[in-house]
């Protein structure tokens, strides 16, 4: 029974891991087959990894049990062949309880260090980086630049993948460097928002009164849409944004064409990089 037992384990081990395998080349480029957008971030690479570290355990769980009800059902169940008096009648396994006991206990010490280190690396603010503030408002967002003196520009074109057949679309940029740690401080001035990036890996409340704090770091150059994800109102799916990431050369033309139009003089590129906490 108990050698049966362990085959069974095995052999749905070994399941599990060929439809993992087979699902990755599948849906190579997403971090997960339920649709998780692809990580642009080490927050969001951490959060997809706890998550899919957490799913397979519940594929292997899920398989297991079914296996052995399966398994105990048609094994022993009463048949034409087998009558009440030889159908298996049993109770207590001790060695089994045992290990049913035990592997539970394995695992929910596993999950709670996994699920541990991705909170302590998420809600532990890097030392270096630049800080951006995020202002919520019905309907928009307005994106500031403390350390350097600007805030961002307003929209000047419709938004390619946000405007459709008839209907533009225009979102202010949160724009970025490559490679720096982007400190965000988030608030609200009227209704409760929220500032979410799910490529960045980031989802915070913006809250009238209060400043909450996030951080991501951009893996590459691009642009990545963001939103508010609390409803605030009637034109609550309509408050985009745009995270817009460019390399450092790009930035720093950037911040510097910002500071002119803002009326102030242009900034050294080795100042702007002490500002991002990084090089260029």
């Amino acid at each position: 029974m108990i050698t049966r037992f362990v085959s069974l384990v095995a052999a749905l081990m070994l399941a599990a891991t060929q439809v993992a395998i087979a699902t990755e080349m599948k849906f190579d480029g997403l971090a997960h087959p339920l649709g998780f957008q692809t990580p642009n971030s080490s927050v969001a690479t951490t959060i997809a990894e706890t998550y899919d570290f957490i799913f397979w355990i519940t594929v292997v769980i899920g398989l297991l049990v079914e296996g052995v009800l399966l398994y105990a059902i048609f094994r022993f169940r009463r048949s034409s062949k087998r009558g009440v008096e030889k159908a298996k009648k049993f109770s207590h396994n001790t060695p089994l309880e045992i290990v049913w006991t035990i592997i539970p206990v394995i695992i929910c010490l596993a999950i709670t260090w996994k699920a541990y280190e991705a909170l302590f690396y998420l809600k532990r603010m890097p030392e270096k980086g630049m800080t951006v503030e995020a202002i919520a408002y019905q309907f928009n967002w307005d994106f500031r630049y403390p350390d350097l003196g600007i805030t961002g520009a307003e929209a000047d074109k419709p938004h390619a993948e946000l405007s459709s057949a008839g209907v533009e679309r225009y979102v202010k940029d949160l724009v970025v460097p490559v490679g720096a740690n982007i400190k965000m401080d988030v608030t609200a001035v009227d209704v409760l928002h929220a500032f979410f990036v799910p490529s960045m890996g980031v989802k915070v409340d913006a809250i009238p009164g209060r400043v909450n704090h996030v951080w991501f770091n951009a893996e590459r150059p691009g642009d990545y849409i963001g939103q508010c994800a609390e409803l605030c109102g009637g034109a609550h799916g309509e408050m985009f944004f745009n995270v817009k990431v460019l390399d450092k050369a790009d930035w720093v033309k950037w911040v510097n064409t910002r500071r002119v139009e803002s009326g102030l003089q242009p900034m050294p590129a080795a100042e702007i990089a002490t500002v991002m906490g990084t090089t260029l």
